[in-house]
Order: C-alpha cells, then sequence, then structure tokens
C-alpha cells in the first residue's frame, strides 16, 4: 500500500548520513501509460541502478574494499527486489538502502516520480517534496437524512472512517389528518441523525490540526449539516457538493479532488504572496540561491520554496555541511568544499535537518523564476 509522505519522515531520511557504506537513492515512475512489460521494467530499473554504481565508484575512488563490497552487495538486493516486485496499483517507488549502516526502506508512492538514482554519502529526498501530505488528512463527509458516512484522504484513496448511517423512515404522503405529525416525526429524526454525525465530525475535526473538509450530498441535507456544525469545523470546509447517492470510494474521489487540488493552489498562492510581501520588505524572505543556502545553513529557513525542475550545482562542507555557490574552502572549518550536483535536493536536507519545511512550486508558476527557481521564507 503507498504510504504518506509526511514532514517528519521526510526529515528522518534527510538527518541519515552513510558511515560504513554508500547511501543508495533509486526512484521510479510506475504510471500504467507507460505501457512497459516486466520484463522491460526489470531492464528498465536494472540499467538505471547500475550506471549509477559505476557512476558512484569512479566519482569516489577513496571508498574502502568493505564500502565497495557493501555497495556492491545493496545494489544486487535492489536489483533482486525489482526482478519480483508487484507493481500492481503502485504509481511511484523509492527505494534507500546502505547495509553496512543497516538501512533498508522501500517507499510506495500514490503519484509517479521521475526514474532516478544515486549514490552518495547521503539519500537524496528532493523527489518526495512534491508528494508530501498530497490531500492526506482531508475528510469527506457523504450525507442524506438517513445516509452519514466520513472517509478520509490517504495515500491516493478514499478509506471510510465511520458509518453512522440511520434508517430514517421516507417522507409521508398519504394524507389524512395524521400526516404532519408523522412528517414532524420523520423530520426530527432526520435532524438527529445529521447532529449525530456532525458532533462526530466536530470532535475528529478538533483532534486534527490543518483537517480539510469536504461535504458530499444533496443540496437541502447538505445546507442543513453545514448549519450544526462547529465553527471550528465549517472553517475547514473547502467544498460542498451534490453527487449520486451511495457512490463508491474511487467515484467518489473524482468529485472530491477539485475541491482539494484548489485547496492547493490556493495555500500556494498564499505563500507566495507572503513571501513577495516579505521580499519587497527586505525582511524575512530570501531570494535565489546565494542567499537562501546562507539562511539554510544558519538554520533560519522556516519554508523552502522552489520550482520543481530547478537546480544548480553546488559546494558543500563536509565537515560542518554549511553550502555554498562557489567552489573553494569552508570560511569557517577552511576545509575543501566538495561538488553536489543537485543544489535543491541540498537546500532541501539542510532545511529539513534544520527544522524547516520545504514546498514544491509546479513547473508553471512564474514568481521563482527571476531567482532560479528558489528562495525561502526565515524564522529570523
Amino acid at each position: 500500500m503507498a504510504v504518506v509522505v509526511t514532514s517528519d519522515r521526510l526529515r528522518q531520511l534527510a538527518e541519515f548520513r552513510a558511515e560504513q557504506g554508500c547511501a543508495v537513492s533509486v526512484y521510479l515512475g510506475l504510471t500504467p501509460q507507460s505501457g512497459l512489460t516486466i520484463p522491460d521494467f526489470a531492464k528498465k530499473a536494472n540499467a538505471l541502478v547500475d550506471e549509477a554504481h559505476r557512476e558512484a565508484l569512479a566519482a569516489r575512488p577513496s571508498l574502502t574494499h568493505a564500502a565497495k563490497l557493501g555497495l556492491l552487495a545493496d545494489v544486487e538486493r535492489i536489483r533482486g527486489f525489482l526482478d519480483s516486485l508487484d507493481r500492481s496499483g503502485l504509481r511511484g517507488l523509492a527505494v534507500f538502502a546502505d547495509g553496512p549502516d543497516d538501512l533498508w526502506e522501500v517507499v510506495e508512492l500514490s503519484e509517479p516520480v521521475p526514474d532516478h538514482a544515486f549514490i552518495g554519502t547521503e539519500l537524496r529526498i528532493a523527489p518526495l517534496v512534491p508528494l508530501l501530505d498530497r490531500g492526506n488528512g482531508v475528510v469527506v463527509a457523504q450525507v442524506d437524512r438517513e445516509r452519514g458516512v466520513l472517509f478520509r484522504l490517504a495515500s491516493g484513496t478514499l478509506e471510510p472512517v465511520a458509518d453512522l448511517s440511520e434508517d430514517v423512515p421516507g417522507r409521508h404522503d398519504q394524507g389524512g389528518w395524521s400526516q404532519p405529525r408523522f412528517q414532524r416525526h420523520i423530520d426530527e429524526l432526520a435532524a438527529r441523525h445529521l447532529r449525530a454525525v456532525a458532533d462526530d465530525l466536530d470532535a475528529r475535526v478538533r483532534t486534527r490540526a490543518q483537517t480539510m473538509l469536504v461535504v458530499v450530498g444533496p443540496e437541502e441535507a447538505r445546507n442543513e449539516f453545514c448549519d450544526l456544525l462547529a465553527h471550528e469545523t465549517r472553517a475547514a470546509l473547502i467544498g460542498s457538493t451534490a453527487a449520486e447517492p451511495h457512490l463508491p470510494p474511487t467515484e467518489l474521489l473524482r468529485v472530491v479532488l477539485p475541491f482539494v487540488e484548489h485547496a492547493r493552489l490556493a495555500a500556494q498562492d498564499e505563500l507566495l504572496a507572503r513571501w513577495q510581501e516579505e521580499t519587497a520588505r527586505k525582511t524575512r524572505a530570501t531570494a535565489g540561491w546565494e542567499d537562501t543556502l546562507e539562511a539554510c545553513s544558519d538554520a533560519r529557513v522556516e519554508l523552502l520554496l522552489y520550482t520543481e525542475g530547478s537546480t544548480r550545482t553546488v559546494w558543500v562542507c563536509p565537515s560542518c555541511a554549511r553550502a555554498y555557490v562557489e567552489d573553494g574552502t569552508c570560511p569557517l572549518d577552511g576545509v575543501a568544499l566538495e561538488e553536489r550536483d543537485d543544489g535543491i535536493d541540498v537546500a532541501v536536507r539542510l532545511t529539513l535537518v534544520n527544522g524547516g519545511d520545504a514546498c514544491a512550486l509546479p513547473r508553471d508558476r512564474p514568481e521563482l523564476g527571476p531567482f532560479g527557481g528558489i528562495g525561502a521564507l526565515l524564522r529570523f
């Protein structure tokens, strides 16, 4: 089952550093549209890993014999795993390995990632940033006068978390003296049912930070239900819409996803507006590689912002891990700097290790373009 990529998990991966062996990172996209047969997929994956292995040996001739043997064992383990991989339902995969340092982790992803393999002293983690909490935690309430089912979006699927449906009689239309009284009774049962669902939902929202909510159902029931929600729960509402009753989760997800995507884009707009304001004031923000890397190295970054696909070569101090845009020696340690070909990964790692967060923006967002595709909001 695909897992949720969280900031905490990504932070743990960012903190890993190979001591005895080499850190191996392999990413594979597994979209059904690729049309690759199992043998073709295995051939592609193995070629990717083999090329990274050759490049690592060429770039690090000083590796000890034990480290080379450990790396070879990791490569063979990854090859064997990929050869026997069941791709059913998978859209992306990340494998992290360093046998001598007791690391083996497979992360099944809910979204495809570009194919990539890297071997170094740290894990390559930037490809996971666009998947951070992607829609996860969104609560969907499917309600009508009888139905009350709550779902939570996790790893690209809607998972049922509560079924509070009740058997409420239908509207009475037989006529006669008892019709108004019986209809009031039915309406009271329906109102009690909606109140019970609303109370349950309120309790769930109170116990989870930053929950988003989508309500699905007939207009009359939705309006009544939303009026019953606590203020905090209504504030979490990102969408409300009608849909066919008793939709299966897969169909319901299609109804919900446009609201989730709209909320995600709105959050990006808000972040970028804040960044532009702080940048104009020249206060708690950076724009461009040099200032941003300095802030990352100083543990001042609250939120790293970058455009997907943006990167550049940077240089890192092997002693203190500070990053620079030019080669030379570290001003603090006097140690010769080491070249890194993926500056975004370096910036992401520094940010996460120092307690900040990272946000990858779509390629069509122009705001960071004039600054090399990178900037940051700062703590101080």
